[in-house]
């Protein structure tokens, strides 16, 4: 439903009573309507500025907030580099703080250019972080000069301890007090002498620099008693202790401990010397043990350990000679077995080499025959009584044979291939000449010529290389005469007192011959 205007109600209500009037009131909204356009688009102009001025002023200031956010924002991540920075250096430049803070102020300062160049088309951003920056680095560079200070002073309270330790190693390496007395008078201000190592000491602690410069004296004393407790100086300590040249620089209760410490090791030292005794003297007889079951201990050595065990502090004991002689035992076994396995592989050899069909080949000359039987009596000790008797039945038998064809036949001619002119071929013939007429019996005589022709044999070597050439005939009929004397003072011991003169006897035929001291016999008719 259309609704009436407030004004027209009032003048229909008015015209409902009374005389009618003329109706003028179109007239007077216009007039109206005209009075309040006017006023109202003055009005509008009016508001329109002042909120023009009213954005402007919020744009500007939002704009100075972002502005001053952002300098923030960008000077908290470059300080956060700076920091970085700072903490690097300060590692890199620990012994020398104040090229530290040289480098941080080089490096910081070109951190800031840096960040702020930035910024070269901001220049509201660029100036509040040259603002916050140049505060920043202020306050940075307050704290790095406190730590240059901090720091210089811990290096120089390290350089001084560090010479301090020197000092102490000095001390306790010698056994010199005068040496010691020397390192401790250097700081002792007797006025005749600058004392730029006390000022430095007391200009790096402050008041504490006195206390420091006596603990540096105190602990010299101590490094030096220290010292020779180390070495095993005991006694020598104690005496210097004890000698009050050091009581400057320890009190009773210091002097007491290093007292109680050098008695200690002393009874430490004659406790650990007992148990290293009783442990070598143990391992003395282990190792014996270990020889003499490996067979490599002697009596020798079992009489050497004894003294060593004496020597120790311990008791000789007769195990170790046991022991010895059992080790010995097994190297003569030992040594047996080796040997006789060596000869008999020896011999097996050599006989192998000399054998035809399981005897002796006949074209075998002499002499080979001879040094086997030489081998055989080399070997001797290490073979048993049967092997032996066999090995000699292979040589005897033909060895004599070869000896017997050394004779002429009827018609004035040698048996065998030998002539008569080498000088064995005749001292053999000669032996076996002898054995034949001196010797009943084949077993008696086989005997006689082995054991002459062995000796002939060993002492013609001995002569032949004394003197470097082969024996002539005269020094082969000596050395015969020799062999076969010798065989009769071994087969009649009476005969070793046969005068120069001779001695009539009988042979084994029943004839009386004469028999001399160098082996000649005559028959007597």
């Amino acid at each position: 439903m259309a609704r009436v205007p407030r004004y027209t109600q009032d003048r229909l209500a008015s015209s409902l009573v009374g005389t009618p009037n003329l109706d003028l009131s179109g007239y007077n909204l216009a007039k109206t309507i005209e009075g309040d356009s006017l006023q109202l688009a003055q009005s509008f102009n009016q508001l329109a500025v002042k909120k023009q001025k009213e954005i402007d002023a919020a744009n500007a200031k939002l704009q100075n907030v972002n502005d001053t956010l952002t300098a923030y924002e960008k000077s908290t991540a470059l300080e956060t580099q700076m920091w970085e920075m700072i903490d690097k250096n300060k590692r890199e430049w620990i012994n020398d703080p104040k090229s530290g803070l040289e480098m941080i102020q080089r490096e910081g300062s070109a951190m800031i250019q840096q960040g702020l160049a930035e910024f070269d088309n901001n220049p509201s951003v660029k100036e509040k972080m040259a603002g916050i920056l140049t505060n920043s680095l202020r306050g940075k560079l307050n704290e790095v000069n406190s730590w240059r200070i901090t720091q210089d002073t811990a290096n120089a309270k390290v350089k001084i301890q560090n010479t301090f330790n020197q000092l102490y190693t000095q001390a306790a390496g010698t056994s010199d007090f005068n040496r010691v007395q020397g390192m401790i008078n250097a700081f002792v201000d007797d006025g005749t002498q600058e004392m730029d190592f006390n000022n430095l000491i007391n200009f790096t602690y402050g008041a504490k620099g006195p206390e420091e410069i006596e603990n540096v004296k105190k602990g010299i004393a101590e490094a030096y008693i220290l010292g020779m407790l180390d070495r095993k100086e005991c006694n020598q300590a104690k005496a210097m202790i004890e000698s009050g040249k050091l009581d400057a620089y320890m009190d009773p209760e210091t002097k007491h401990k290093y007292l109680k410490m050098a008695d200690s090791v002393i009874k430490a030292e004659e406790k650990q010397e007992r148990m290293d005794n009783m442990f070598e003297i143990f391992d003395i007889k282990q190792n014996a043990a270990i020889l003499a079951n490996q067979g490599k201990y002697s009596i020798s050595q079992s009489i050497a350990d004894n003294k060593r065990i004496v020597a120790l502090g311990g008791k000789p004991t007769t195990s170790l000679t046991t022991q010895g002689v059992r080790s010995e035992k097994i190297q003569t076994q030992q040594a047996y077995k080796a040997n006789r396995s060596k000869a008999l592989e020896d011999i097996t050899n050599t006989l192998g080499g000399m054998t035809k069909k399981g005897k002796l080949d006949p074209e075998l000359e002499l002499k080979d025959i001879v040094e086997f039987q030489n081998k055989i009596e080399a070997y001797r000790p290490y073979l048993t009584d049967s092997e032996y008797k066999t090995y000699m039945t292979k040589v005897n038998e033909p060895k004599v044979k070869r000896i017997k064809k050394m004779g002429k036949n009827i018609f004035g001619m040698p048996y065998g291939e030998m002539s008569g002119r080498d000088t064995y071929s005749r001292s053999y013939l000669a032996i076996y000449n002898f054995a034949e007429k001196a010797y009943a019996g084949k077993d008696n005589r086989y005997n006689a010529i082995n054991n002459m022709i062995t000796d002939f044999v060993r002492y013609a070597d001995q002569l032949e290389n004394r003197q470097g050439k082969e024996m002539t005939q005269q020094q082969a009929a000596n050395l015969c005469n020799k062999v076969i004397m010798d065989q009769r003072r071994r087969s009649n011991p009476a005969l070793n007192n046969i005068p120069e003169t001779g001695q009539i006897m009988q042979d084994k035929n029943g004839r009386r011959v004469k028999v001399y001291p160098d082996g000649r016999y005559e028959p007597l008719n």
